[in-house]
């Protein structure tokens, strides 16, 4: 147990806000939280005593006489409970006598009270006696920048089909009134939405309740984005406890407080994870996430939404498994094994996570934009007007042509109110008729690059790149924060020849001095906690913004850099919203290096940037994807490229598009509808890409890695997927028209069943999915298992109702092998080389050559 600090009173601020009725009640729910029975208002001797506390747990401890007050007790006030003290001890020498204020005890008190046995504690005292988790409430109460948001906190509104309300509000009664199938709530919301806002208020809120009344659920808040790669539910709450100053408290404590219903997760910025894993590993956290809620916790994740929707991030799995009983004789011991486990997951995830709750948060509306924005500038008219009308001018145009306002993202307006003095010095920044999103970000950063020049020696143009660096270095994966070993490595890049002139002292003083000028930016905060304390850019779109300045900048110059960082929908965003004028520069520069991306340009996340751009300013999206890759072709070339997040399905389905691509790594992308008959993806690695409805015919996916790889409703006569890595892994739509998941030579079976090239494989693996192959396998298994079979019941019922015809063919077919006998009274039974034939084939090991000439006559 934390102990008790002196008299200090800790979160003092807060718990004086208790009332004389609720003090008491808290009191008692700490006690009875802690194996105490608790009665009030008892009687001794004629005097009334607020609370008597009895250990349920230990028949020997002593009885606790509490009373409770929310005044400030001074000597005069503490003389009048010294006379009912008096009277405890009188009858029950051996009891503890607590006097327990929510304000505190003046010095005279607190030593003459003890003088006399008497025990004085606040309430946040005994709080920490009692609970473990003291630190945590200090923390969060005390933050400096939470207590400033809260101050100024603009209530966001759910704006969905399940209604409109105000989000904290709504979420107050959810977290005391849940019902059963909203146990775990999905907020989405666009960039800039005010999310981790959201969750930091609903912490602190939160917080101070379970303070004053530790029977309410205690908020445990965890930021995704702390998590590059696939967790685990014991890493996940380790995390929270070390970043928490609970290192002292054990994972099983936690764990119990959840499976208790005393816990509510929040859990922050699941786009800012996933972005950086695959499926499966995505499939991880879903899993440890459903463990969770399975042990009975509920909790909310917020997320953009382009990461979290019902067909590429939840549902994918949902119907995966479900041909399995259908299919079970076909499919071997390795595939099943697999398909258990991952039907026990999807089990798991389905129950917990898949019936989710969903609610949308959307942006301010404009009249409380302005109020905020009058609010906090409410002594500055001037002010007030300028940071409006910038606000009114900001649009983004959509893809039908109008043009939706972004002046109620609260991340937009916080930049903005920062800069006023800036902004009021500076004529040229009304006078933009309409600011896009690209030329809102790039004004935000041109003034708070003033700001810091203002103040500092270092010159604009190396600040500005050296936070470019930074910027790409914090959208790497596992980096997380920049800590002075990521500032030296972007100094030491960033300043090489002024550097190398030096001395090693002077190096080291000049590496300092540059270390303090690039962490005091403007555009930086800091941040603590699990070990990782260090600097982050103040809001993500910022970071976004010069991750997306940066490589167009490389690109318009003909000198793009690698990337390694995630193309996010905010920066395609940022993009799509350049003038006709700047988009085309890039398009032209892209396709003008399109031929050298054989020799190492990675150019697959710039057909990504710009893709939304140039399907809104080109005829068509065969036209605008022609346009940078054909080479003067009537051919794509998408070889040699890394390709994540490209939709092209959604543009081009029904078009028909020759495409080579030959050594590519495609993930997450679509080509859903597209005639690519023809086209060459040798040697490439496909992972969560949609072929989906496409004319694969003499498509050749030789020596190609395949994961996750949709081909459900494909035409694939002649395609070529000899060589493939024998992992593969596809989705398809199976006999009952749900979607299954193939592996290996299951899968390899499936695509040569529908016309395509592969390895030498068994038949059984081919023609298991012939229409009539569970009839077949369904009077094997009966005669191999039974003796005197009905040849009725073989022939006419069960599945062979579905064709009795073709399976009183495979029954004359097998008498004529001599594989079965029939009597008089037509019982057909399987003779000893017939059993020979048909075993295997219920082992799913191999497919007799008369069993496969059969199925192919049908």
């Amino acid at each position: 147990m934390a102990k008790a600090d002196g008299n200090a009173t800790g979160t003092s601020a807060k718990v004086a806000k208790m009332t004389a009725e609720s003090l008491p009640i808290a009191i008692a729910a700490l006690l009875e939280m802690n194996n105490y029975s608790v009665s009030h208002d008892v009687h001794i001797h004629g005097a009334q005593v607020d609370l008597l506390a009895k250990s349920k747990g230990d028949p020997f401890a002593p009885v606790l006489y509490i009373e409770a007050t929310i005044e400030y007790v001074s000597t005069a006030k503490y003389g009048k409970d010294a006379t009912k003290f008096l009277l405890v001890k009188a009858k029950d020498p051996g009891g503890v006598c607590l006097c327990i204020s929510s304000t505190g005890f003046t010095a005279d008190v607190s030593e003459r009270a003890s003088a006399s046995g008497v025990q004085t504690l606040t309430y946040d005292e005994l709080f920490k006696r009692f609970e473990k988790f003291g630190d945590y409430v200090d923390l969060v109460i005390k933050d400096a920048g939470t207590k400033q948001l809260a101050a100024a906190y603009e209530e966001p509104q759910f704006n969905d089909p399940k209604g409109q309300q105000f989000a904290t509000k709504w979420l107050g009664h959810w977290k005391q009134f849940s019902s059963k199938e909203a146990k775990w709530l999905i907020i989405l919301g666009e960039y800039g939405t005010g999310k981790t806002s959201l969750t930091k208020i609903l912490q602190r809120r939160w917080i101070e309740e379970y303070h004053d009344d530790p029977s309410k659920a205690l908020p445990i808040r965890i930021e995704l984005r702390n998590f590059s790669r696939q967790f685990d539910a014991r890493g996940l709450l380790h995390h929270f406890l070390d970043s928490n100053n609970l290192s002292h408290i054990s994972i099983e404590f936690i764990l119990h407080l959840i499976r208790t219903g005393r816990a509510v997760l929040l859990l922050d910025g699941y786009d800012e994870m996933a972005q950086f894993l695959n499926s499966r590993e995505r499939r991880a956290c879903l899993k440890a996430l459903a463990d969770l809620a399975s042990d009975g916790a509920k909790g909310l994740i917020t997320s953009r939404p382009n990461y979290f929707t019902e067909n590429e991030e939840l549902n994918v799995f949902e119907a995966l498994y479900t041909n399995l009983e259908q299919n079970r004789y076909y499919i071997s011991q390795a595939d099943r094994s697999f398909i258990d486990d991952e039907r026990a997951v999807d089990q798991l995830v389905e129950r917990y996570v898949l019936s989710r709750y969903e609610r949308s948060l959307q942006d301010l509306t404009p009249q409380q934009t302005e109020s905020l924005v009058r609010r906090k500038l409410s002594r500055d008219p001037k002010g007030q007007e300028i940071i409006l009308s910038i606000l009114r001018r900001v649009f983004r145009e959509e893809d039908n042509g109008q043009r939706q306002a972004l002046s109620g993202k609260p991340v937009i307006i916080s930049y903005l109110l920062e800069l006023v003095d800036e902004l009021r010095k500076d004529e040229t920044a009304t006078s933009i008729e309409t600011y896009s999103e690209w030329q809102l970000y790039k004004m935000i950063l041109d003034r708070l690059m003033l700001r810091d020049a203002a103040r500092t020696s270092l010159a604009a143009p190396l600040r500005r790149k050296s936070l470019q660096s930074l910027s790409l270095a914090l959208s790497a994966r596992g980096v997380g924060v920049a800590d002075e070993a990521v500032f030296t490595k972007i100094i030491d890049e960033q300043f090489r020849s002024e550097l190398r002139r030096l001395t090693a002292d002077e190096r080291r003083s000049k590496r300092d001095e540059l270390f303090e000028e690039l962490r005091s930016s403007a555009t930086l905060t800091r941040t603590t906690g699990g070990g990782k304390d260090g600097y982050l850019f103040s809001h993500n779109s910022l970071r976004e913004y010069l991750v997306t300045e940066t490589l167009m900048a490389g690109l318009a110059t003909r000198e793009p850099a690698i990337v390694r960082v995630p193309i996010t929908a905010a920066m395609r965003s940022f993009v799509t919203s350049m003038s006709p004028d700047e988009g085309k520069v890039l398009v032209r520069a892209l396709s003008d290096l399109w031929p050298q991306r054989s020799s190492g340009l990675s150019l697959g996340p710039y057909l990504v940037l710009l893709w939304d751009w140039m399907r809104r300013h080109t005829p068509s999206a065969r036209s605008a994807l022609l346009e940078v890759t054909s080479l003067g072709q009537a051919v794509s070339h998408l070889s040699d490229l890394s390709v994540r997040g490209l939709d092209l399905g959604a543009d081009l389905h029904g078009d028909t598009l020759s495409v080579r691509a030959d050594e590519s790594e495609f993930s997450q992308t679509s080509f859903s509808g597209i005639n690519l008959q023809g086209s060459h993806f040798r040697s490439c690695v496909f992972d969560e890409v949609d072929f989906s409805d496409c004319n694969l015919r003499d498509v050749n996916f030789s020596s190609s890695i395949i994961f996750e790889t949709n081909f459900s409703n494909t035409q694939l006569l002649g395609s070529d997927f000899r060589s493939v890595d024998l992992d593969i892994n596809i989705k398809v739509t199976g006999h009952s028209r749900a979607e299954e998941v193939l592996v290996g030579t299951s899968a390899l079976g499936w695509l040569r069943f529908h016309g395509a090239l592969t390895d030498n494989i068994d038949d059984i693996y081919v023609l298991s999915n012939h229409s009539k192959f569970p009839i077949i396998s369904k009077i094997s298994e009966k005669l191999s298992t039974n003796t005197n079979n009905q040849l009725l019941g073989l022939t006419q019922r069960g599945v062979a109702s579905a064709d009795p015809r073709c399976a009183r063919s495979f029954v004359d077919r097998l008498l004529a092998l001599n594989w079965a006998t029939i009597d008089k009274n037509n019982l057909v039974t399987a003779t000893g080389s017939g059993r020979s034939a048909l075993l295997p084939l219920l082992d799913a090991e191999r497919m007799a050559p008369e069993i496969a000439e059969f199925l192919r006559e049908q």
